[in-house]
């Protein structure tokens, strides 16, 4: 995302960018190790949590940069 000068900047407008499609993730800068990823918390089933994740995969392959989104969750079993 060009324009922004650093990373939380171009984090930040990314997850508004994403509120805006109907989901909901907490940039870098609340609680992720490293530029590029984000929280993603949750309380539904793991059937509504796959489409949210579908539904952001789809707009990282769309019009947004993919290369800075990722995805990787633990399930309540892996925790």
């Amino acid at each position: 995302m060009e324009g922004y000068e650093s990373d939380q900047e171009r984090e930040f407008a990314l997850a508004e960018s994403i509120l805006e499609k109907g989901v909901f993730l907490h940039p870098c800068e609340e609680h992720c190790l490293a530029p590029g990823w984000f929280r993603l918390v949750y309380t539904q089933p793991q059937s509504i949590v796959g489409e949210g994740l579908r539904s952001a995969g789809r707009l990282a392959s769309g019009d947004m940069m993919a290369s800075t989104f990722h995805f990787g969750y633990l399930t309540r079993k892996e925790v």
